[in-house]
């Protein structure tokens, strides 16, 4: 008996992180709502707006807008990233050091 709980659906294609550069490893992700955060191992967050978009055959797909990224600066990975919608910022660990970065 096969049961299907999760069906996976791309939300942001790789070159839309990616743009020009030979590789990037994601190593954390964070979501609000509709933002996406991404932190990436070369010290960068990407802010994505995601739309979900139902097809004429019912399919769930999204839809990615990059809103901006911004370099922190460091030349290691970005740790961790946590919304903290009330104070509308995004807390960020990097090399031990916690950034409070405007979303």
């Amino acid at each position: 008996m096969s049961v299907k709980a999760f069906e996976l659906v791309p939300a942001v294609e790789r070159e839309l992180l990616m743009g020009d550069k030979a590789r990037i490893n994601i190593e954390c992700i964070e979501c609000c709502g509709k933002h996406l955060y991404i932190g990436t191992n070369d010290c960068f967050i990407h802010h994505f707006l995601l739309e979900e978009v139902t097809s004429s055959k019912g399919k769930l797909t999204f839809s990615a807008q990059k809103l901006h990224h911004k370099y922190l600066g460091l030349k290691k990975p970005v740790a961790e990233l946590r919304a903290a919608s009330a104070l509308e910022r995004l807390i960020v660990l990097c090399d031990g050091v916690l950034f409070l970065v405007t979303c």
